[in-house]
């Protein structure tokens, strides 16, 4: 992922103090994917959030 500074994320980690802040990035670098391409969209993207709930879980839990 590029370097953007000035985001939501960047605002979370800076000026609210998480420890974790995401950024979900849509693949081929659009914000708006062809119709024929949202169905692969999304199962890549929930995909993603499985593997960053096994993370949080592993690493943030009590």
């Amino acid at each position: 992922m590029n370097a953007a500074a000035g985001g939501s994320d960047d605002w979370l980690m800076g000026v609210a103090g998480a420890n974790l802040s995401y950024t979900i990035e849509l693949p081929g670098g659009r914000f708006d994917p062809p119709p024929s391409l949202i169905g692969s969209v999304g199962v890549e993207t929930f995909e993603a959030f499985k593997v960053f709930q096994a993370y949080v879980e592993k690493n943030f839990s009590n």
